[in-house]
């Protein structure tokens, strides 16, 4: 694994990005947009949303992991002040749909920084890319504690 190639996410990888996510999310997304997907599959709704700069899912968010041209992981990471229903989730989600989002959100930490996904491919597990992966966060983060 000594050719992954850690990198921010671009618009272009969003496809990617949103089937790590959805991978992450652990059926999450499916029950949250289940009444979104009948004219557009669940990995292309995602997908629209990764490519937008401001939301929770936006790939400004995101780093990827790349081997030989392919994404073979993601993680999602953010000021954790970030983490929450902001309000293009609020209008967008039935009421009964953020109640159940109610917990993830309750325990709210505002310091420090939050990952909200990290999801490596199946063929690509258990060879440290999600070790890695924390590494160049905690490098990142240092020299955003550093420039502050």
């Amino acid at each position: 694994m000594n050719n992954v190639i850690f990198r921010p996410a671009s618009p272009d990888d969003a496809l990617e990005v949103a089937k790590l996510s959805i991978l992450a999310a652990g059926g999450i997304f499916e029950f949250l947009l289940e009444d979104f997907v009948k004219d557009i599959s669940l990995e292309n709704l995602v997908a629209l949303e990764v490519k937008k700069e401001t939301v929770n899912l936006s790939y400004i968010q995101t780093e990827v992991a790349e081997l030989n041209g392919k994404i073979i992981g993601s993680i999602k990471s953010s000021d954790a002040k970030k983490h929450g229903a902001v309000q293009e989730m609020r209008d967008f989600l039935s009421p009964e749909k953020l109640d159940w989002l109610g917990n993830l959100f309750a325990s709210r930490i505002t310091e420090g920084w939050y990952v909200n996904s990290l999801a490596v491919k199946d063929d690509y597990r258990n060879q440290g890319i999600g070790k890695n992966y924390l590494a160049v966060l905690k490098i990142k983060l240092n020299k955003i504690i550093v420039l502050s």
